[in-house]
């Protein structure tokens, strides 16, 4: 009897299973969105009461852009257009995982979590900002970028590694 009890309560706890991944896909981007909005806070405060208005740690700066555009600032002006690709991409990723979410792996549940918690940081700010967001990174002078063009990238290029593995 007792075996026969342990097997059911296993049962239910892989039944369970794909709620307990969609929840983590939302949890994780919400905690990825969270990071991205304590870090701009902490960069565009310390760059505010700076000086110069720009903090030079060797291979690193910190300053601020405004970007209307994506990538390097292409598409520079299409801010509605690219609000609309945003919109578009976020129902798309969230519609997907939450359609495939007993097949997705965990490491493509975090990487879908970081693209979206990239693309919905990157969105709210060009709403609130008339259309640009603010890029504070730079590494590679004038090429500035912000945290979630980092989660974006960073999820990009799990998933193509994902995705190269899968064909293999």
């Amino acid at each position: 009897m007792q075996n026969n009890q342990t097997d059911n309560t296993e049962k239910n706890i892989y039944k369970n299973k794909p709620l307990y991944k969609t929840a983590l896909f939302f949890i994780l981007w919400f905690i990825f969105s969270l990071i991205t909005v304590i870090v701009k806070n902490i960069v565009i405060n310390a760059v505010s009461s700076s000086l110069e208005q720009k903090i030079d740690c060797g291979f690193i700066s910190f300053s601020q852009v405004h970007n209307y555009g994506i990538a390097f600032g292409f598409f520079d002006g299409f801010s509605t257009v690219i609000i609309l690709i945003a919109i578009i991409a976020l129902l798309i990723i969230t519609t997907f995982v939450i359609l495939k979410i007993k097949e997705i792996s965990n490491v493509l549940l975090i990487t879908f979590s970081m693209m979206n918690a990239g693309i919905i940081m990157n969105f709210i700010e060009r709403i609130q900002n008339n259309g640009y967001v603010v890029d504070y990174i730079e590494i590679v002078p004038n090429i500035l970028f912000n945290t979630a063009d980092i989660l974006i990238v960073l999820s990009s290029i799990s998933l193509a590694i994902i995705v190269y593995r899968y064909k293999q």
